[in-house]
């Protein structure tokens, strides 16, 4: 399951205002700092269709959201490490705090083998707990190899519109299996003018 908490829109309007300068017709703009125009989502609308090398201005449009999905998502999420950034919950730093309840992780459904990874997690935890200084470093390794793919993380993404046009395109336009990319996708069509998005992702079909 993945979930965005908060999210954070800036700069459509300004950026798809001085699209305009390549043609010194930012006169003819009728957006202001927090509106976006009409003749102005027409303007973008068209350069979205024009392809990427004409929609600079989907690279200035900056998302900053709260995130949390499981760590299987986020690793496939790094293929689109270049012009992000993130922070994120530590592992390394919070994993041996307290033990794991089925709330830390993200499951479709309980099952067997994972209820017993869970048990063996927490039997691992409580050994570390006890264990002296020398020998934790190998429980705690041990720990992280058989958590696996379902941990729950949160991380604050920064990404820009363009950017989310292209994930939109390969997981969406091209179906994942995975379901987290399903959601995140269903998110960014929430998104202020997603039609922007949309026109991007489809032009790149």
């Amino acid at each position: 399951m993945l979930k965005v908490k908060k999210e954070w829109v800036s700069n459509i309007p300004m950026t798809i205002k001085y699209a305009r300068l390549s043609h010194q017709s930012v006169e003819k703009s009728d957006s202001t700092e927090q509106k976006l125009g009409e003749a102005d989502l027409n303007l973008a609308k068209k350069l979205c269709k024009a392809g990427s090398s004409h929609r600079k201005f989907m690279r200035q449009i900056h998302v900053l959201a709260l995130v949390e999905a499981p760590w299987k998502f986020f690793k496939e999420y790094a293929t689109y490490k270049i012009g992000t950034t993130e922070n994120s919950s530590s592992m390394m730093h919070t994993l041996t705090d307290r033990e794991l309840t089925e709330d830390d992780f993200s499951w479709e459904r309980k099952t067997l083998a994972r209820e017993k990874m869970l048990d063996n997690a927490n039997n691992i935890l409580r050994k570390y707990k006890n264990a002296p200084e020398k020998d934790k470093y190998v429980l705690w390794e041990e720990l992280n190899d058989i958590i696996g793919g379902s941990y729950k993380y949160e991380r604050i993404i920064d990404v820009s519109y363009e950017q989310l046009a292209n994930m939109y395109f390969q997981r969406k336009v091209r179906p994942h299996k995975m379901r987290e990319w399903h959601q995140f996708a269903q998110w960014i069509e929430t998104l202020p003018y997603f039609e922007l998005i949309e026109i991007s992702a489809k032009g790149d079909e």
